[in-house]
């Protein structure tokens, strides 16, 4: 079992206290900018943005967080702004307030013990139970590293033959880069406890447990997301980074600009700054947490990578240090189409999408390993932002499920349909199948995956005592992944009964 000595936890309470007694109140701020000019002028700036929308450029809008000497400096620059809501954290906390919570260990999605949302206790408590129910398919949680103040950073499997490195498409989903988006985590497990609660009853649940090994690492920031616990224990804590201490009186480093591709800036995007936001940290790697995911990476073979943030209700994928696409940018636009059918966000790259954003995790898997990096930016401002409420929290992780099933499936091959068709092929030439006449079905699929199916089979199945198959297989061949295929010159056939 994990222990922390008891003077280690009177040091993170010691620090938590002396912070709550100097930190500024921090404000949501609508920010209101001329154009692309005024974008790069303001991540210079290195504010701390909390989304970014960007319908036309002359229309583009913001939202940060700032503290009153952060407004001042906008002042100056001659930005305009409008502050939509003072002393966030508090308005968080009270409107958390308003909502059950419960201390159980495992409560329902947004009943957590803090706003709504799971502690990292009970989150620990989730992975064992979904283990001990489920040990076949969910492996119990291991380490795949340690913070800077020495907390697991906690790992789980989900496939069948949990325990056997199969040969099969590696997934992996992390959550919590940044402290304080708790809604990241809360999702993630949503998805893991429908996989394990659902394998054997529904056919979608049971193809990506038997097909996939699924990797979940809900909480890459431990440090940060307690040290929000401890001084916001209602919810609504605003602290980012993790607990670095950098020796000149602040505290944390920015994990997702702490990874090595893009780490340098040379387009800007991350700061050299200990007290920024997304200060990049001393070195790429440097810190533990990120060392720890790409260790466990540099082991594995992800084909996809799903990282999940909050908020904007927007898709990401790379670049997001420079301007421009990977040169697989026509699969991941089929992807994210396919991936955004249900829940309708936008979808496309960091840098067109949002704004600069340097030493990034996507960046870093799809540089570096090859995978296709996504980031899921989870929720809206009108819905919470970073700490959603109540019956909120449950609404939009769900809204986002089929999104996180999706990304699953689209790792290895996997057809779907897309038309299916059936004629009259002898008859009375009214165009319907009657009794006492043959018809003729015919099919058209798509291969939603990045692996090629190598030996596609349709096959035609009766449902009725008087329906009788003909030809009932079709053999599709190689159908290339993210392509279509149809059994146009071989057709399955079926009679009914006079």
């Amino acid at each position: 079992m994990f222990r922390i000595a008891p003077l280690f936890l009177s040091l993170i309470a010691a620090t938590a206290s002396s912070y709550a007694q100097d930190r500024p109140s921090h404000h949501l701020v609508d920010v209101r900018l001329s154009g692309p000019a005024q974008l790069r002028q303001l991540v210079a700036m290195e504010v701390d943005f909390a989304s970014c929308r960007t319908p036309l450029p002359a229309q583009r809008r913001t939202q940060i967080i700032a503290d009153d000497a952060e407004l001042r400096r906008l002042q100056a620059a001659g930005i305009r702004y409008e502050v939509l809501q003072r002393d966030l954290e508090s308005h968080y906390a009270d409107r958390a307030a308003q909502w059950p919570q419960s201390d159980d260990p495992n409560p329902p999605i947004g009943q957590g013990a803090m706003g709504g949302h799971y502690t990292l206790t009970q989150m620990e408590s989730i992975l064992d139970d979904l283990n001990a129910a489920n040990p076949a398919i969910c492996s119990a949680k291991a380490s795949i590293g340690t913070s800077i103040e020495g907390r697991p950073i906690w790992m789980v499997k989900i496939s069948d033959n949990v325990g056997v490195d199969e040969n099969e498409p590696e997934v992996l989903y992390d959550a919590l880069h940044h402290a304080r988006e708790p809604l990241s985590m809360g999702a993630t497990v949503v998805f893991m406890d429908w996989l394990v609660t659902n394998y054997g009853v529904h056919d979608l649940a049971t193809f990506l447990v038997d097909q996939r090994e699924m990797y979940f690492v809900p909480c890459v920031n431990p440090d940060g997301y307690e040290f929000n616990r401890i001084q916001n224990p209602g919810g609504g804590g605003l602290w980012r980074k993790n607990r670095r201490d950098n020796g000149d009186g602040t505290f944390g480093v920015d994990l997702n600009r702490n990874y090595a591709t893009g780490w340098s800036a040379p387009n800007g995007g991350n700061s050299t700054n200990t007290n920024s936001e997304i200060y990049r940290g001393a070195s790429a790697f440097s810190e533990p947490e990120a060392a720890a995911v790409e260790a466990f990476s540099q082991a594995r073979q992800f084909v996809t990578v799903f990282s999940t943030h909050t908020y904007t209700d927007v898709l990401l994928r790379p670049w997001g240090y420079q301007v421009g696409d990977p040169a697989n940018v026509s699969d991941y636009q089929a992807l994210g189409a396919y991936l955004t059918s249900e829940n309708g966000i936008e979808h496309g790259s960091i840098t067109g999408l949002l704004y600069v954003a340097a030493g990034g995790s996507i960046d870093h898997h799809q540089a570096v390993h090859g995978s296709f990096g996504w980031s899921a930016e989870l929720g809206r401002a009108d819905e919470g932002g970073f700490w959603p409420s109540g019956p909120t929290i449950a609404a939009i992780a769900n809204r986002h499920q089929p999104m996180f099933r999706k990304h699953a499936l689209v790792a290895g091959p996997a057809l779907e349909f897309l038309t299916v068709n059936v004629v009259e092929a002898s008859g009375n030439g009214n165009g319907v199948v009657e009794p006492g006449e043959t018809g003729q079905v015919s099919v058209d699929v798509r291969n939603v995956g990045v692996g090629a199916v190598a030996n596609g089979l349709l096959s035609l199945h009766p449902v009725s005592s008087s329906v009788a198959v003909g030809s009932g297989t079709a053999n599709l061949g190689t159908v290339p992944a993210l392509s279509t295929a149809s059994n146009a010159g071989s057709s399955l056939t079926f009679s009914v009964s006079s």
